[in-house]
């Protein structure tokens, strides 16, 4: 398990910042988020290699599955010589992508026929990362979407394009579809917001996905009252 502390006001801290392929900027990760992220990747690869295809979930809405994986992808695409690709399978509550209008498509107008996969995808700053959207699905087609062959077909060629495909997935307590979403993945890594999950629901999420290998929890902004010198002196496992 790792966690992720608030930005401390008086960080003055290197960041890193996730822009659109023409400079315009989107995000930026404090060097906290980024640090500790590194940190899970260098203790996952210590002792197996990094899974081809990670999901990404939490048990409830809002947790920061999105924002972490973007903020994962954007770490192993900076610290890594490998394509990364951060593909939204949340048709549910799809995010957004500032500056792209909302009639662009994504992956559920590849789904469809109505673009293709290179149509699609958003390119960024870092030329080894892109963002594949989720699209916009009818309620009433989600269900079949979320289990379809071209859904298979469509992770498959991702798969073969890149050197990792990060699947941001929605809430599992909030849909049904996302056990089967999650199993695109050939493993999982369950996002818990400190201070918002019960126990018990994330007990609940993680039988869920007992099927796929696990890598860990990530804790979501963390708070810690402990004095950051005392924190110094504190081995972090």
């Amino acid at each position: 398990m790792i966690s992720l502390r608030k930005k401390e006001k008086t960080e003055e801290l290197p960041a890193l910042v996730l822009s659109s392929e023409e400079g315009d900027e989107w995000i930026t990760f404090p060097f906290t988020v980024v640090n500790q992220l590194r940190h899970m990747v260098a203790k996952v690869t210590r002792q197996e290699t990094f899974p081809k295809r990670l999901a990404l979930v939490a048990s409830l809405r809002q947790e920061g599955v999105t924002y972490l994986s973007r903020a994962l992808g954007a770490v192993m695409a900076s610290d890594m010589d490998l394509n990364v690709c951060v593909a939204e399978l949340n048709w549910w509550w799809p995010a957004p992508y500032p500056g792209k209008m909302p009639n662009e498509p994504g992956l559920a107008d590849v789904l469809t026929g109505e673009a293709t996969m290179d149509e699609a995808l958003l390119h960024t700053n870092l030329p080894n990362l892109t963002l594949l959207p989720a699209g916009k699905v009818p309620p009433a087609k989600r269900a079949n979407m979320a289990r379809s062959s071209d859904l298979e077909k469509a992770i498959e060629e991702l798969t073969r394009r890149y050197d990792h495909t990060l699947l941001d997935i929605p809430a599992v307590l909030a849909s049904i579809d996302a056990i089967p979403l999650a199993s695109y993945g050939t493993a999982c890594c369950l996002i818990v917001r400190q201070g918002v999950t019960p126990v018990d629901r994330t007990r609940t999420a993680l039988e869920d996905l007992d099927h796929l290998h696990n890598l860990g929890v990530i804790m979501n902004q963390v708070k810690i009252s402990t004095p950051s010198f005392v924190l110094n002196m504190v081995p972090q496992r």
